[in-house]
C-alpha cells in the first residue's frame, strides 16, 4: 500500500446514541466505511480472501484472516482432499470434486447357517453384493472335530453377486453344520 493515504474521519469505537447511552461499534464495520485515496474500502485494498477462495486454496494474492484459515482447514484436511457427506456416507475427492470416493466403511453384513455334505457343493442364495468388495468367512460347528482321525476342510466362495458356494471335504460324518458371513465394504 505504498503511497496510499487512509482517511480515518475521526471514527470513535464508542458512539453516543440519542438516548444518551453509548454503543460499541464493530471495528470491521467501521473499517468497511473507511476509504483509501483510490476510493476502495480497506478490505478491497488489502485483498482479503473470500470464503470460496479460502476453501479452494488456489489464490496466492489474497490475505487470509483467522476465520478464512479455519474454513480452509475444515474444507481440506490433508493432501488437498475435499470431504463431504452424501446420503449419510462420507466421501472424499482429490480433484476439486470432479469425482468422489466413498470411505471404506461396512456397507452390509449377511450371515446364516448351512448343513454341508461331503463332496456335494451347497449354493446359498444371498442378497446382491459387489464380489470385489466383500469378505467371506465360514466356521464349522461340528462338535466331533476333536476326534483324532477326523479331517474336515470347508471352502466358501462367491460364484456370483448372489450365490455363495460352500464345499466340504474330508472324512467327517455328514451333514456338517457351518456358519457363514459376508461383509461388504463401500
Amino acid at each position: 500500500m505504498a503511497g496510499t493515504i487512509v482517511e480515518t474521519k475521526n471514527v470513535d469505537l464508542l458512539r453516543k446514541r440519542p438516548d444518551g447511552n453509548y454503543t460499541k461499534h464493530n471495528p470491521t464495520t467501521i473499517a468497511s466505511n473507511v476509504k483509501t485515496s483510490d476510493n476502495k474500502t480497506v478490505e478491497e485494498r488489502l485483498k482479503l480472501a473470500t470464503q470460496a477462495q479460502a476453501e479452494a486454496g488456489t489464490d496466492n494474492g489474497s490475505l487470509m484472516t483467522p476465520i478464512r484459515t479455519k474454513q480452509h482447514v475444515d474444507k481440506r484436511l490433508l493432501n488437498n482432499i475435499i470431504w463431504r457427506v452424501n446420503n449419510g456416507q462420507p466421501e472424499w475427492s482429490n480433484n476439486n470434486g470432479g469425482s468422489w470416493n466413498t470411505v471404506g466403511a461396512v456397507k452390509s453384513i449377511q450371515h446364516g447357517n448351512a448343513d454341508v455334505t461331503l463332496g456335494t457343493p451347497l449354493n446359498v442364495t444371498v442378497a446382491s453384493v459387489n464380489r470385489l468388495k466383500t469378505a467371506v468367512s465360514i466356521v464349522s460347528k461340528n462338535i466331533r472335530a476333536y476326534e483324532s482321525a477326523a479331517v474336515l476342510s470347508i471352502f466358501a466362495e462367491l460364484t456370483s453377486d448372489t450365490t455363495l458356494k460352500i464345499t466340504a471335504s474330508g472324512n467327517m460324518p455328514t451333514p456338517n453344520p457351518v456358519r457363514w458371513q459376508l461383509i461388504e465394504y463401500y
